[in-house]
């Protein structure tokens, strides 16, 4: 399978992924607030700042030539949302669709899935190889 056919896959993946949490936390922008309220009292503005992320996020990974700061800002995404997870575990997480549904040992293992297929896809895409010289 070629590099660019794996990236494309893993992009469209992941874009499913966030146009679903995406959706469903508009959908139930008042339950996200409502859980927001645990960590800051900011919570209109830091829901709407998760919401841009996600469509920043999906729109990055939609349009080829801006794939690569997807994948990255997916990563970075996910790593602070496993942060929190692990910093506060005993406070609601809100992160959208069926998600919400996994226990948390399910959410650290999809978390770690996500994480790893942004990561791969950007290194298999984007890394430069490194040329020797050629003796001779």
């Amino acid at each position: 399978m070629k590099k660019n056919t794996i990236v494309e896959i893993v992009s469209a993946l992941l874009l499913v992924f966030y146009i679903h949490s995406l959706i469903s936390n508009c959908v139930q922008l008042q339950s996200l607030k409502n859980m927001l309220t645990f960590y800051t009292v900011h919570t209109s503005l830091v829901a709407w700042m998760i919401i841009s992320l996600e469509f920043i996020i999906a729109l990055l990974l939609f349009i080829p030539r801006s794939r690569r700061a997807g994948l990255l800002l997916s990563s970075l995404f996910v790593i602070i949302l496993m942060i929190v997870s692990f910093q506060w575990p005993h406070n609601p997480h809100d992160f959208g669709g069926i998600v919400n549904e996994l226990g948390n040992k399910r959410k650290l293992i999809l978390g770690i899935v996500v994480l790893l297929l942004s990561f791969s896809a950007f290194m298999i895409k984007y890394r430069r190889l490194s040329v020797s010289p050629q003796n001779g």
